[in-house]
């Protein structure tokens, strides 16, 4: 077998949507994949809503912790793959990366921006688990079709 492929996801808080992208990577293809995920302002802890949407679909991300890109820094060359999920209002906030590792952007809403009633959070945080499930899936293909 080929050495795996290295992944790193980056969103703002590390709190979320990059968490459970690496939980789903891990998830579905770990054979294939040595996947990482880090943000560029850390949040305190996981997410709880996060937490029990992937633990809906029997993923356990409640022990992770949100960790800083700036541990994957200066170089990011190791990294076969960058992807940041960030949405339009932040941005200004997604690094970007000027090394010649592959670089794709996920256009995600950030789930700690919606407003409402418990249940309204966790049902927006159950569509953008959703979204970031099929753009792993997606992504899956793709890099089999190219690698393997």
């Amino acid at each position: 077998m080929k050495r795996k492929i290295k992944v790193l996801f980056v969103s703002i808080k590390n709190g979320a949507r990059s968490q459970m992208a690496e939980a789903f990577l891990n998830e579905f293809a770990a054979d294939w994949f040595e996947v990482a995920s880090a943000g560029t302002s850390l949040a305190t802890r996981i997410n709880h809503l996060a937490v029990i949407a992937m633990q809906e679909l029997g993923i356990d991300i409640s022990k992770n912790e949100p960790k800083s890109l700036l541990h994957f820094l200066p170089s990011t060359r190791p990294f076969d793959y960058i992807i940041t999920l960030c949405d339009p209002e932040e941005d200004l906030h997604c690094p970007a990366f000027s090394d010649r590792t592959k670089k794709l952007h996920w256009s995600i809403k950030n789930p700690n921006l919606k407003s409402g009633s418990y249940d309204e959070k966790l049902d927006y945080m159950r569509k953008v688990r959703d979204q970031i499930l099929e753009n792993i899936k997606e992504f899956i293909e793709m890099v089999k079709k190219t690698n393997f």
